[in-house]
């Protein structure tokens, strides 16, 4: 029977970047209120009066890891963080170059596993980031070089295993995707602008390909969905077309189709691999429905449908598609969108407010007002009680305000952890969040 080893377990075998003496610690910081943790002696508690909701808690707590926190108890959770240091190199930098670091730091915001890219990290522009199985995510990134302007997108696994990372496809603008571990370069039809690229969650040497039509007169704007083996020049490119993909209803008469895939991600459902899209449609009557919906590779188009018009989240947010035992479930920023990015200042929000979102039911729960810019992270739990989401501090140095975030563990309403700074090495840094997943231990027999 396989069991579940902790990343930071295996830490100690690994030749990994980051092994040059210093021993691993980590700072973690319980939320406001609670007792913080001293750098060295960590005191790890819940917030005062603790946030034990029993063996069934409310809302179907089912006892979570997260319901009763005790020290030296907290649960084995792994996320690959894409972040930089938001500390100028130079006092005097009037436009500093911020570095992008890839990597995989553990329940405690210690970094147990740092990747090192082959290309200058101030010239990486981080596009996504997906798990992609024990101890692994899929990371696509733009490389800003004169050499890779017609593939500067570089789409590469990284392994907690082995701390090394892997370019498997290059992209940009045209219509050929180049497999470097393969040799192989593939033509897609209709081109690669705005195309998703996404791991195969049922076999690791595999990604699929989403296209998007980028003309207006497109009917409809989804493209073809490609899945490519990124190692075996041989290997067959499957091929779906948007009629292999959706039920009729969602193609009909000319001029009554105008959607686009907005949102798409793979899963592992059982022994089947799911893929939730959504689409925004348009009906005879001129109303606009945004919906999810599933398809399987294996079966074709699903039965489950979300309509996500009446709740009506932004872009940000996360879903965890349909189980046997639980609804399929979406997470977003309750409210009006903040409009914020990663590289501008900050605009308060009056509240920080999530919702989860089962099609029939709507959960709120609220977070720290002091917060800004508001983004959800990976569910922890089936229920969605319990995720992480970032926002922004001002922090004043003399001169000008900097940005820093804050992360935080919610669970059951309840704010239980809050991260102000990772710890690399014996070294602490405060980090500005670009990307975050959620990661598998790895199995070992």
């Amino acid at each position: 029977m396989p069991r579940l080893v902790p990343l930071f377990a295996l830490s100690v075998l690994l030749p990994a970047p980051w092994a040059t003496g210093c021993a691993q610690e980590y700072s973690l910081q319980a939320a406001p209120g609670s007792h913080e943790a001293e750098l060295g002696e960590p005191k790890l508690t819940a917030p005062p009066g603790g946030v034990d909701h029993g063996p069934e808690g409310p809302e179907g707590d089912g006892g979570s890891p997260w319901g009763s926190l005790d020290p030296g108890d907290l649960p084995e959770e792994f996320f690959s963080v894409v972040w930089w240091d938001p500390r100028p190199a130079c006092e005097e930098c009037s436009e500093p170059d911020y570095e992008t670091r890839y990597d995989i730091v553990d329940v405690r915001g210690r970094v147990v596993v740092s990747f090192e890219l082959p290309w200058p990290a101030a010239e990486v522009h981080h596009q996504t980031i997906h798990p992609a199985g024990p101890g692994r995510f899929l990371a696509s990134s733009f490389v800003y070089e004169t050499d890779t302007d017609s593939v500067p997108v570089k789409t590469w696994f990284g392994d907690g295993a082995t701390g090394e990372m892997e370019v498997v496809v290059e992209s940009g603008y045209g219509t050929t995707l180049r497999l470097p571990q393969a040799r192989r370069d593939i033509e897609i039809e209709g081109g690669l602008g705005y195309a998703q690229i996404l791991p195969d969650p049922s076999d690791p040497d595999r990604v699929f390909v989403l296209t998007r039509n980028t003309s207006m007169y497109a009917n409809p704007l989804l493209g073809t969905l490609y899945s490519v083996h990124v190692r075996d020049p041989e290997a067959e490119v499957r091929i779906w077309t948007p009629e292999d993909m959706l039920h009729p209803s969602f193609i009909p008469e000319w001029g009554y189709a105008p959607w686009f895939p907005w949102f798409t991600e793979a899963f592992q459902t059982g022994t089947e691999t799911t893929l939730v899209m959504g689409l925004m449609v348009q009906t005879e009557a001129g109303d606009w429905r945004k919906l999810l919906v599933d398809f399987s590779p294996e079966t074709g188009p699903g039965s489950w449908e979300m309509d996500l018009t009446e709740v009506s989240p932004g872009m940000d947010f996360v879903v965890r598609p349909p189980r046997a035992a639980s609804p399929g479930r979406v997470l977003f920023v309750d409210g009006p969108d903040p409009g914020c990015t990663n590289d501008t200042s900050p605009r308060p929000t009056d509240e920080n407010r999530f919702a989860s979102w089962d099609g029939h039911t709507l959960l709120e729960t609220q977070g720290n007002d002091e917060l800004s810019c508001p983004t959800v992270g990976p569910m922890l739990d089936e229920s969605g009680e319990t995720f992480l989401y970032y926002g922004t501090v001002r922090e004043f140095n003399g001169r000008a305000p900097r940005l820093d975030h804050r992360l935080v563990v919610s669970h059951a309403g309840d704010d239980v952890w809050e991260y102000t700074h990772f710890r690399v090495g014996l070294s602490e840094s405060p980090f500005q969040l670009l990307g975050i997943a959620r990661i598998q231990p790895l199995l070992s027999p």
